[in-house]
């Protein structure tokens, strides 16, 4: 499917898919397959922090998230909204998807994942997620 969608008739009859063009022929179906995918490119380096940030963590930020977590995935994790789209037709539950959206951010990240870097990210003001849902990410770094 990708393949047809490639072709230059395609392109030029769908311009908006021209992401498509870009996709790696490999890439997985499966939100936990997500570790195998090449990292997307950061806006925001951090390295700073001591280790990555475990799961335990990512679903305590996962509970504090609202209904703008589409927006923090887009905006501040840099996660295509072809991927928020998968997780969100793949898992029902609200907290299940934030999760798979951060686990999906620290997968790529991977090493640069740390709680500090997921709290300096989560910290922009435009994006109004609430200090107490975070702040415990500073505690052990």
């Amino acid at each position: 499917m990708l393949e047809l969608l490639k072709e230059k008739e395609m392109q030029k009859t769908f311009p908006m898919l021209a992401f498509v063009k870009d996709l790696d022929m490999t890439t997985p179906l499966s939100v936990e397959d997500s570790e195998t995918q090449n990292p997307v490119p950061a806006k925001k380096v951090c390295r700073n922090g001591r280790g990555r940030v475990t799961e335990m963590q990512l679903m305590t930020v996962a509970r504090g998230l609202g209904r703008s977590w589409r927006q923090i995935g887009i905006q501040a994790l840099d996660i295509p909204s072809v991927r928020i789209e998968h997780i969100e037709e793949e898992k029902t539950n609200h907290v299940d998807r934030v999760f798979a959206m951060l686990r999906y951010w620290r997968n790529q990240k991977r090493e640069e994942a740390t709680a500090a870097c997921l709290h300096s990210l989560l910290s922009q003001k435009d994006l109004e997620v609430p200090s107490e849902s975070i702040d415990f990410l500073l505690e052990n770094d």
